[in-house]
């Protein structure tokens, strides 16, 4: 009978952890302005510039991306709803990459070390790094994933909060591409 009881107890855990970590399924994950004393990240705004470390351990400026379609997703390996929509970013970036896209997962509770070993077992084939300048915390974000579409002027076109999959991915296509 203890056992039973542990067995709901482990159940009920990994759902409540699962629930948070998924604003989606939560429904948290509204909104199109997410404010910080370090700047304001808004839809039909230009992207503020920020920096984070590549898994290279140097510091790196998202301004490399100027001008190319950008996709940048915050994550960590832990998250399941991150892990879940991997395969869906690798097939949107493999389908859309000769149009210039370009991906930037950041970790935002990993180490490089932890992402370099979960690349041994998972494609993914853009730059990855680390949120160590507490740019999701700065700008409010609560839940991981958190995606921001920016297209090529340089203007967010959208984010998303929560796990995405192919026909979401698919549906920010025209906006992402825009100009």
């Amino acid at each position: 009978m203890k056992e039973k009881w542990l067995i709901v107890l482990a159940f009920v855990l990994l759902g409540v952890f699962f629930f948070s970590c998924n604003p989606v399924l939560s429904g948290k994950g509204k909104g199109t302005k997410f404010s910080a004393a370090g700047g304001q990240l808004e839809v039909n705004a230009p992207l503020p510039s920020f920096q984070y470390r590549g898994l290279d351990g140097k510091a790196k400026s998202i301004d490399e991306f100027s001008g190319k379609p950008l996709i940048i997703n915050f994550w960590a390996t832990w998250c399941p709803p991150c892990r879940q929509e991997i395969p869906h970013f690798v097939e949107f970036y493999k389908k859309y990459k000769e149009k210039g896209l370009q991906i930037v997962s950041l970790g935002v509770s990993d180490t490089i070390s932890s992402q370099k070993k979960f690349l041994e077992t998972q494609e993914m084939p853009w730059v990855l790094g680390m949120d160590t300048n507490d740019v999701s915390g700065k700008w409010g974000f609560e839940f991981i994933p958190t995606t921001i579409f920016v297209n090529a002027s340089g203007v967010v076109v959208d984010i998303a909060v929560g796990g995405l999959d192919a026909d979401e991915l698919e549906a920010r296509k025209d906006k992402l591409f825009s100009t």
